[in-house]
């Protein structure tokens, strides 16, 4: 097989990968392989051993084995740290959303995903998450499929604790986390509407969006 352009310039340059060395390839449709880099010009990979089969991937309301993410748009570092960590607890599609107090007007798709892929890549899964184009909270839940059910990382003081939801969460399960300032009155009544939402509490301490993701994708991980 032969590596795109940016791909085996990370490999030469930002890796500093001899030719004839031993690397390891994965997607989600060939799984992972071992392979040698044969022709450092031309980008050129033998593959020698398949060392995983594929994995089932998320696609539409199919989510297999991963969960999903509703987020707000943030600013660059704190994103970054966010889709980051999505990737490696094992995030399955996600969903950037604009709520009443969402700070950040923008989403570059190509430059997030330019960040997923090497998460993903550093942490060694086979499937890269979906990512889809932002939406206002509003229109995301009007679309979303009533099958998935979905938590709110909720702040409220009556907010029930995640904790004895965790064993019975359903397969198709996926999660929003509100920007910074939270959810606006009116958000919070919709959560209350709508019989697919759980509003859940992740404690007594009102969390950072990225540390709220952290928790609740790795208190699901550990879980399912």
């Amino acid at each position: 097989m032969v590596l795109s352009p940016t791909d085996l310039h990370h490999l030469l340059t930002v890796l500093r990968i001899p030719e004839k060395a031993e690397i390891r390839l994965f997607n989600a449709v060939s799984g992972e392989w071992r392979a040698h880099l044969m022709d450092k010009k031309r980008g050129m990979l033998e593959c020698i051993e398949c060392l995983l089969p594929s994995v089932p991937t998320a696609s539409g309301t199919d989510l297999g084995p991963f969960p999903h993410l509703l987020f707000p748009l943030l600013k660059s570092a704190r994103l970054t740290y966010l889709l980051e960590k999505s990737v490696e607890l094992g995030v399955g599609a996600l969903y950037p959303i604009i709520t009443e107090h969402t700070m950040v007007a923008s989403f570059n798709t190509e430059r997030w995903q330019v960040v997923i892929k090497q998460a993903t890549e550093q942490c060694g899964r086979l499937l890269m998450p979906l990512v889809h184009a932002p939406k206002k909270l509003e229109s995301a839940l009007a679309a979303w499929p009533r099958e998935i059910s979905l938590f709110v990382g909720d702040e409220r003081p009556a907010a029930p604790p995640i904790a004895p939801f965790l064993k019975k969460m359903p397969s198709k399960t996926a999660f929003l986390v509100g920007p910074e300032g939270g959810f606006s009155v009116r958000e919070f009544a919709t959560f209350d509407r709508l019989s697919f939402i759980t509003c859940v509490s992740l404690g007594s301490t009102v969390l950072r969006t990225e540390t709220a993701t952290s928790a609740l994708l790795a208190l699901y991980a550990a879980f399912h």
